[in-house]
């Protein structure tokens, strides 16, 4: 023999490639995988954070995602944001975009509150810090105090 190198008996090495041609053969049969597209049941859009939402059954992308969509929030006189967490009434308020304006209402009043979604619209409302999950944020006063 040589200096200690061992040759593996034949059956071993005929094993080994056994199993690596049949690893191989198993690679080359798999199929590609098949991306599913989702499945959409209901589409909702949240113009205004912790309001009641408006059904859809299309919508346009803007930037960040669904246009409009959670672009807008209650706040306090401190510009805290409001949620349904600590207001529950919140979640009694309707929303609804009507060409460009975003109208929302209560159903405890005819009277609605209606906010336009045009560049001119938007342009018009102060600068505010506001407070986002007590993250502070720069933001527009759109609406009535």
């Amino acid at each position: 023999g040589g200096a200690g190198l061992e040759v593996p008996p034949l059956a071993a090495v005929l094993l080994v490639v056994a199993l690596v041609a049949a690893v191989l053969a198993a690679v080359l049969r798999r199929e590609p995988p098949h991306h599913k597209l989702a499945n959409v049941h209901e589409l909702w859009v949240y113009p205004v954070k912790s309001l009641r939402g408006i059904r859809v059954t299309s919508w346009p992308l803007g930037p960040h995602g669904l246009l409009h969509d959670r672009c807008f929030m209650v706040t306090n006189a401190r510009g805290r944001m409001l949620t349904q967490r600590t207001h529950p009434p919140m979640a009694l308020l309707s929303t609804a975009i009507n060409g460009d304006d975003l109208v929302i209402s209560s159903p405890a009043s005819a009277s609605t509150l209606t906010v336009r979604l045009t560049e001119a619209g938007l342009s018009g409302g102060a600068a505010v810090r506001a407070a986002v999950w007590g993250e502070e944020c720069d933001a527009l006063d759109a609406g009535v105090r």
